[in-house]
């Protein structure tokens, strides 16, 4: 999603950013140690306000790339959110597409969707789900796991009729190409 971001340190400042909502052990799961800061928090809030991890591109284009990127304030789509970590460089997530801004999935919807549907439906079709799969283990076994936890959790839908309960998750290695740039 492509939202209008502002620092406010500079409020004359206006650019377009690539805004991804994430949840908790998004960066650790995909094995990336943060160039400064953390990563997020389901409801992750910083004085007061709801948090965001920029890109290294992003800080340094957008926000000047000083050593006070920690606690900067940005605007995105008239939303507050305060910087508490920077991604390294090259780094896209999954994503083969740039992106500038990380925030925490539930916060991130609310703010820039201005919707609770995150929480109140399971048929939000936007969520991926990206598991690291442990050493010594398959993909299939990996495979066996997402699926019984993906239909278990949609019981009550399966005794309704209206949730399949043959339905599986398929599960393949990312690509590489989404990496940090050597």
């Amino acid at each position: 999603m492509s939202v209008v971001g502002r620092d406010s340190a500079d409020m004359g400042a206006t650019t377009y950013a690539s805004v991804h909502a994430v949840t908790p052990g998004y960066f650790e799961t995909l094995g990336l140690p943060l160039l400064r800061g953390r990563g997020v928090e389901e409801t992750d809030r910083d004085d007061g306000l709801p948090v965001a991890v920029v890109s290294e591109e992003f800080w340094k284009a957008s926000l000047g790339g000083g050593p006070d990127v920690l606690g900067r304030t940005l605007e995105l789509s008239g939303h507050l959110v305060t910087v508490i970590g920077v991604a390294p460089r090259g780094f896209t997530g999954v994503e083969l597409s740039p992106v500038d801004v990380w925030l925490p999935a539930v916060t991130g919807e609310a703010l820039l969707i201005g919707s609770d549907r995150f929480f109140a439906s399971r048929r939000y079709w936007w969520l991926r789900g990206v598991v690291r799969v442990g050493e010594g283990q398959s993909l299939a076994s990996g495979e066996a796991k997402a699926t019984a936890l993906h239909v278990n959790s949609r019981a009550d839908l399966v005794e309704q009729g209206r949730f399949d309960a043959n339905a599986r998750i398929v599960t393949a290695p990312l690509i590489e190409a989404w990496g940090p740039e050597a």
